[in-house]
């Protein structure tokens, strides 16, 4: 509640109605959170109706690049503005290259 409740004053400066969308997110490799009880990969992200895949990363603090990272939206490859809706799977996958 408490970081829903900063998103939406700070993103759209009015208090948002209390419809909320929840998505759950997983984080694949690097972006894993590291607890005591050992790596986190799954969370479920209650935000407000009309909140997009870049919302999600704001409120997850998940800052990178827009070439560094897959969005996936129910298995589809989506742009940071799409729109999130109750229910979606979204999946935040770190690409990867090599040499």
């Amino acid at each position: 509640m408490y970081l829903k409740r900063i998103w939406t004053e700070s993103l759209t400066g009015e208090r948002v109605a209390d419809r909320n969308v929840v998505v759950t997110v997983i984080l694949h490799t690097i972006l894993q959170r590291q607890t005591p009880a050992g790596p986190v990969e799954q969370m479920e992200l209650s935000l407000p109706e009309g909140a997009s895949v870049g919302d999600a990363l704001l409120v997850l603090e998940i800052v990178l690049d827009p070439g560094t990272i897959i969005l996936v939206i129910n298995h589809r490859i989506v742009e940071r503005g799409a729109l999130l809706a109750d229910g979606d799977r979204l999946d935040i996958i770190p690409a990867i290259s090599g040499g």
